[in-house]
């Protein structure tokens, strides 16, 4: 996983304990929250819908690698009829 995909599920998640140290300073996560917050409130502007389309990906694959989607972008609370671990 990506250090900035890293950062853009902190972002997501509004973990900015975790956010400060990852990025070692209280001013930069404030930062990459406001920004993150803005790209998220302007998803219907075409400016922003890219950019929103890459964190959706992003989001996708640190919530594959920790284990909380499977493969097939469902939760494992949801149990994905298409995997094996029911």
């Amino acid at each position: 996983m990506s250090k900035m995909s890293w950062i853009s599920y902190l972002c997501e998640t509004g973990n900015r304990k975790a956010l400060v140290e990852e990025v070692g300073s209280v001013e930069i996560a404030n930062e990459f929250l406001d920004a993150h917050i803005i790209m998220r409130n302007n998803k219907e502007n075409p400016a922003y819908q890219k950019l929103n389309e890459i964190h959706d990906e992003m989001q996708k694959d640190v919530n594959t690698e920790i284990g909380e989607i499977c493969e097939h972008g469902n939760s494992w609370l949801s149990n994905c009829s298409d995997c094996d671990n029911l």
